[in-house]
């Protein structure tokens, strides 16, 4: 079973990526948070009971934090997380020129292609995807 993580703060957005993610990973364990301070909590607990995180999605404009610095956060007690950006706007990515982002609204195909790449839903993924700029 694959966990996974989402933060973003708007909640509108964090039940579209949930309900979407569970059709594309049923059986995935989901917790979505507003803020990235909950996120990072969240996230020493699981190390603490022994509990990897598998994937974060992370808005890269999180309100008080950038979304980069949650991912860097989060690959401070998880370095084999994968990071998937969410953006509102498909301009923003190419500038940032991350490996692997969403734009919003997700669509449940490309929610699949992304999920494949990131933890390999099909077995032909990779573990590490991180932004260029954190290299």
């Amino acid at each position: 079973m694959k966990n996974i993580i989402a933060c973003d703060d708007e909640k509108r957005d964090l039940s579209l990526l949930d309900r979407e993610v569970h059709k594309v990973l049923p059986d995935c364990s989901m917790q979505t948070f507003l803020s990235a301070s909950d996120a990072v909590t969240y996230a020493l607990d699981c190390r603490k009971r022994k509990i990897d995180i598998d994937l974060a999605f992370i808005n890269v404009s999180i309100s008080g934090v950038r979304g980069v610095e949650l991912a860097e956060s989060l690959r401070g007690v998880f370095p084999e997380i994968a990071i998937v950006y969410t953006v509102e706007n498909p301009d923003f990515t190419q500038r940032q020129n991350w490996d692997v982002t969403l734009c919003k609204p997700i669509s449940v195909l490309e929610l699949g292609n992304v999920l494949d790449k990131v933890i390999g839903v099909s077995g032909k993924g990779s573990r590490m995807i991180v932004p260029n700029t954190v290299r």
